[in-house]
């Protein structure tokens, strides 16, 4: 059986203690945060500090201050293949036909499908909503939301992975399951998990940035991802 370690960047360490370091199904793990308050520097540098520190054969966590888990995941990732990347959000792109007027032809649009629930906090009712589809088994997935990674310290050191640290905010989880699969053919799945994420996310001037940043990396047409700037998707 191997530890589990989780690795999160803190910007806010009430957050940080409410979801993380008080919650029992976490904090039987080893923690490692890094303080972000004073100097913010980006995710995947801190990310990236950690895989060259790290020593251990272990399965890695990296999630956001806000994202828990409901149960204990070592069961879980007992029982996971150590040779993808893993997620309980992921998408993958869905083909609809709509109509607008029927006067109009039907038109295929992409669309991206969640895949894998998870509770989501609701500003607005002060509540967990429930979002996503469900995965019965581990399925394999375009990209994952950033709110959590899992991946095994065995196929980061396989594959010298790291994460590219042009992307400081945005984008870097989907860039970072792009590159495993185009330069090492890694896969990335999501797995179900009983979890939770307080937060959500701003697509702003930056996340523009990172968009394009991404497509020109990897020539592509779109970034098959939880969000999408206005008008690219």
């Amino acid at each position: 059986m191997d530890k589990i370690k989780i690795v999160s960047v803190v910007s806010n360490f009430d957050v940080y203690k409410t979801s993380i370091q008080d919650n029992k199904a976490m904090n039987i793990h080893q923690l490692i945060s890094y303080d972000n308050r004073e100097e913010n520097i980006g995710i995947p540098k801190r990310y990236n500090h950690f895989i060259d520190e790290n020593k251990d054969d272990c399965w890695i966590i990296f999630c956001h201050q806000d994202f828990g888990f409901n149960k204990n995941p070592q069961e879980i990732l007992n029982k996971l293949d150590k040779n993808f990347i893993y997620g309980p959000v992921g998408v993958m792109p869905k083909k609809q036909f709509l109509s607008i007027i029927r006067l109009k032809p039907k038109f295929n649009v992409i669309k991206n499908k969640l895949i894998g629930q998870i509770n989501q906090f609701k500003k607005e009712t002060q509540k967990f909503k429930k979002k996503g589809c469900m995965v019965a088994s581990s399925t394999v997935v375009e990209t994952l939301d950033c709110c959590c990674l899992i991946i095994h310290s065995s196929l980061l050191k396989k594959h010298n992975l790291k994460f590219d640290e042009q992307l400081s905010w945005h984008l870097y989880s989907e860039e970072f399951s792009i590159n495993a699969k185009n330069k090492h053919n890694v896969l990335t799945k999501v797995v179900q998990f009983d979890c939770f994420h307080i937060g959500q996310g701003d697509i702003n001037e930056d996340f523009d940035t990172s968009w394009d940043y991404v497509l020109k990396k990897h020539n592509l047409k779109k970034v098959i991802g939880t969000c999408a700037p206005a008008g690219k998707v």
